[in-house]
Formats: C-alpha cells, structure tokens, sequence
C-alpha cells in the first residue's frame, strides 16, 4: 500500500475524537466484534484493523466512505475523499451497495415500525413499545426526532415563501386529529384564496394514525372541506399532502422498456365526483397497500421532492398537476434498498393552480 493512502488515513484519524471513533466502532461489529475491539485505542488502531481486513484499500475506499458518511462528518467526505452527501446517498440506494448493516445506523422510529411488523407490537400490544421507552433521556429523543424536524421546516419554509400563512399541530391523537380538522373547516375562509393541509404520519389503508395509534380515515377528513361542509372554501382549491405508509408492503422494482412514442394512455376511468366534492386534490406519498420512506437526517423522501419540485417550477408558472406528475417521476426513480415509492394524485379541481410567486409581481 503506497504512502498516500498511509498519509490520508492519518490527516482522517488526526480529525476524528473519541466520540466518533466509538460510534465508528459500533458501526462496523459486523466485521470487527467487539472482542477484537479492546486494543482500539484511537482511529489509527481502527484503521489499520481495517486494512487487515481489506476493507480499506488503496483502490477502494467506499467503506471508509460510507463510514464517514453514517458519522455525518461531511467535512471529512468533501476535504479529503472528494466525495458528497448527495453522490453518498445516491451510491448507497444500489442494492447491496451498504456494507454497514442498517441496524447499525436506523432510528428508533425504525425499530418500531419493524417490530410492529414482526407482531411484536400493535395498538393492543404496547407493552414492549413502554418498557424501551421508559428509560429513553430527552436528547436521545431530540435525536430521533431531527428527520421530522426537517420535513416540517421544508414544508414550511416552501409555503410561506408562496405566502401561505402557516400554522402547525403536533403529536396529535387520532381523535385530536378530527377535532383539529373540523375546526379549521368551521372557519370562515371568505378572504382565502386556497387552503392546505399536509398531514405526517404513520397510517394504514386509507388511514392515518395519531400518536395513540389509533387511526383516522383520510375520507372522513377531507370530507370536512366538501362544499356544503365548509361554504367559505366552496369553489377553491382544498389540497391535502399526505406522507403516511398505506399498507406493509414495499413495491418491487420491475424494469421496463422506454416508450420511444412518449405518449401513453390510462385505461382506467376517472375518478367518481359530484359537485360537493369538487376542488379537492389529494397528494398521497404512496398508493394504497404499501410503505413509504424516509431519509435518516433529511425526512420524509416524497415531501422533500414535493417541496423541491414546488420551488424549481412555481417560478415558472406550472400548475400543480403538472408539478405533482414531476413528483411522480422522480419519486419513481428512486431506489430504496431494491424497493420503490409511487405516489398517487386525485384530483376533482376543475381549473389549473398556478401559484404565485412574490417575485414575479415585481
């Protein structure tokens, strides 16, 4: 192994403090068990481990990569390995690519949503749920909340730069979550253009739970703006964004051949509507029956391309539809682990929606 790859493993060891080399270590127990772990007594030591096993090499540093990558010392990614978060998280959603284990590095939100898949919990079998959190410290529990932190704020920071006023709930209860509704749409919105309300959470088929889990039927809230439910909004566009899994199930990833025409067609009919339910879009982050996912530090994948989406084509005056369809497409090329999101759009709005971007009425 030439000097150069000596003298990089140096310069990253020198940066990195005890913290990050015991996370470092729990990170790779797969291939270094904790009993080979005693006579790591700094990053130097766990590097040259490493290098034993060849899984640092002059010629491959991917696992070094993603190491530094899961430690969140992007510093160290950029300054010294010429890589980014982005070209990483790319490289990372190819199957079999990771070589740390996800346990390794999943949040708690993960762990119980796995358990609850394995049968270990559900909304009559809370206990194990109880006793893991009984002891959890409050900074740990600011920890596991940052991914929903940073979905709230995209959203919210998208909105309001479309001049929406915004106002947020949460940690509601299932029931807390319709009084919450119904009272919005008891509200007199004369003066309002549009009203939109994004909902995030865990859900089931056609359902989004509260934090009791138990559930709410999104049909039953959205019908609280039908025009003769909320009068005030009666003509004017309802948008409801949900990210929320419908099912237990991740879509597999089918390969397809390309249209070379670029016009399909939809044998399905629309969608049933009347009147009293006119001017309602529903933009779900997944089709019925199955899962949806999120980025560990960046939340939730479909509302940060919805909100990325939103701000690329706005200035350009797109209607939503049209911007929604984009979601879609980016959102289908996506690789989560080998499985794949679809979102889905229903629509009864009668007009386009354009909005209005402060910069453009200069």
């Amino acid at each position: 192994m030439s000097t150069d790859i000596y003298k990089l493993l140096f310069f990253i060891s020198e940066e990195l403090d005890s913290e990050t080399l015991m996370a470092l270590k729990f990170l790779s127990l797969e291939y270094i068990p904790l009993k080979n772990q005693e006579d790591i007594q700094d990053p130097k030591d766990f590097f040259q481990k490493l290098q034993n096993l060849r899984l640092i090499e002059e010629e491959d540093l991917s696992f070094l990569k993603e190491l530094l990558f899961r430690v969140n010392r992007i510093d160290l990614l950029t300054g010294r390995l010429s890589s980014s978060r982005d070209e990483m998280e790319r490289e990372l959603q190819i199957p079999n690519k990771a070589k740390v284990s996800p346990y390794r590095y999943g949040t708690i939100l993960k762990l119980f949503i796995e358990m609850e898949k394995a049968g270990i919990m559900n909304e009559t079998k809370l206990k194990v749920l109880k006793s893991v959190l009984q002891d959890v410290r409050p900074d740990l529990a600011q920890k596991i909340n940052t991914y929903e932190v940073e979905t709230r704020e995209a959203l919210k920071r998208v909105f309001e730069w479309l001049q929406f006023e915004t106002i947020e709930h949460r940690n509601l209860e299932a029931e807390e979550i319709c009084k919450t509704i119904k009272k919005y749409s008891n509200m007199d919105h004369s003066n309002m253009d549009c009203f939109i309300c994004c909902l995030l959470s865990h859900g089931e088929k056609g359902k989004v739970r509260g934090t009791d889990w138990n559930s709410a039927a999104i049909k039953d809230l959205v019908s609280c703006f039908t025009g003769s439910e909320c009068r005030s909004l009666a003509g004017k566009p309802k948008l409801f964004f949900i990210q929320a899994c419908q099912g237990k199930t991740g879509q597999k990833s089918i390969p397809v051949k390309e249209d070379s025409s670029g016009q399909l067609e939809a044998d399905a009919l629309p969608l049933p509507s009347i009147p009293d339910w006119a001017d309602i879009l529903i933009s779900m982050a997944t089709v019925e029956d199955f899962e949806c996912y999120r980025y560990i530090e960046r939340g939730s994948a479909f509302i940060q391309c919805l909100c990325k989406e939103i701000e690329s084509f706005c200035p350009q005056c797109v209607d939503l539809l049209t911007i929604l369809t984009h979601v879609n497409q980016k959102m289908g090329d996506k690789d989560f682990n080998g499985k794949k999101q679809m979102p889905e759009i229903k629509s009864t709005l009668r007009k386009q929606l354009i909005f209005q971007v402060p910069a453009l009425d200069n």
